[in-house]
């Protein structure tokens, strides 16, 4: 089959979200999908169910988007150019590579609070603050007070569309200092934060800064980095014209599936182990690291792929392409507007396309 009909789904629900983003009616767009489906599966008795599931990941798109805009730019109105108390979890604490001497502390907003008036906050957002004052009494999991803040106002839309698409809300400044109000006895956030800063502190101390710099981009996705040391890497990469071999993606999941794939060769144990095995290691790999979109969607590929082979199911690497790219963009729309998913994706659902089409 060289249509997949998840691929229709898929498409439709990049439109409603390109609809949704230009401002247009939602319901003009009805017809044209009405249309579309009609053309496809004329020939089909399933035609009509289609095409209104075809309408509904429409809208499903178009209020995704909605929803995601709307969350943000509600609590940006209420907090930009305001003083505002937080109390936040802290979800990640690492070095500044681009300021020498601060910190940079992530933290998860519970609450927002102005002249003692509670602030609705965007649910899933989270504010890089950066320090200069000694953190080493905070750690990932906390509960704290953070400093009276105060967030400028963004005028760069395109700087915006990229704020929430990373789900981030603002980064700031501050040199008041963090209070503790509670610490979990344990956290699986507080174990991985210290575990992937004490891989890259041992690496970096352990080899050259180019070394490090270019360890850090390739195996671990760390793109935050001195950029004295990666620039001239980049004019390397350049000449040769294998810049994008410098970002992590799909190519490196693939390298790592061989590598395991050959080691687990040599162990005798049965054939669904091994595939249970090798899923485990690659989403270890991946909580490790600070993943990019085109590693996400080898990761979700390469797992699909493994539950077909557990459950013993045709795999048609279309249906899977197009299930990953309807999950992502329903968890996070804003994805669609940036190159990296738009070459991530058109050039994986080309191959896939061109091969399906060699079969038939």
């Amino acid at each position: 089959m060289f249509f997949s009909p998840l691929l229709l789904f898929s498409s439709t629900l990049i439109l409603g979200i390109v609809w949704q983003a230009m401002g247009f009616m939602p319901w003009l767009a009805f017809p044209l999908i009405g249309i579309i489906c009609i053309a496809f599966f004329a020939h089909h008795h399933r035609t009509l169910p289609i095409a209104a599931l075809a309408c509904c990941f429409f809208l499903a798109g178009a209020l995704r988007y909605q929803q995601q805009k709307i969350n943000f730019d509600t609590c940006l109105q209420n907090i930009t150019n305001k003083a505002c108390a937080v109390t936040a979890t802290i979800t990640d604490i690492e070095p500044s590579y681009k300021k020498p001497g601060h910190t940079v502390i992530t933290v998860a907003i519970e609450e927002l609070h102005q002249h003692h008036e509670s602030i609705q906050a965007a649910q899933g957002m989270v504010l890089k603050i950066a320090t200069k004052l000694p953190t080493a009494h905070l750690q990932a999991g906390d509960l704290v007070a953070c400093p009276t803040l105060f967030l400028r106002a963004c005028s760069n839309e395109n700087y915006k569309r990229y704020l929430i698409k990373e789900h981030i809300l603002g980064h700031v400044t501050s040199n008041r200092p963090f209070k503790v109000l509670k610490r979990p006895s344990y956290s699986l956030n507080r174990w991985l934060t210290n575990k992937r800063n004490s891989i890259l502190e041992h690496t970096s101390s352990a080899v050259s800064p180019r070394t490090f710099t270019l360890f850090a981009s390739i195996f671990f996705g760390k793109k935050e980095l001195s950029s004295e040391h990666m620039e001239p890497i980049k004019d390397q990469f350049k000449i040769w014209g294998i810049l994008h071999y410098l970002a992590r993606s799909g190519l490196h999941v693939l390298l790592f599936v061989i590598l395991w794939s050959w080691l687990l060769s040599w162990v005798p144990i049965p054939f669904n182990a091994k595939q249970i095995v090798m899923a485990l290691l690659i989403m270890g790999y991946h909580i490790l690291s600070w993943p990019s979109i085109s590693f996400i969607r080898s990761i979700l590929l390469f797992l699909m792929y493994k539950l077909c082979l557990l459950r013993d199911l045709q795999i048609n690497t279309l249906h899977l392409l197009s299930l990953v790219c309807i999950t992502i963009l329903l968890i996070n729309p804003f994805q669609l507007f940036f190159l990296d998913f738009q070459l991530s994706f058109g050039l994986t659902f080309a191959l896939a396309w061109l091969t399906t089409l060699q079969k038939y």
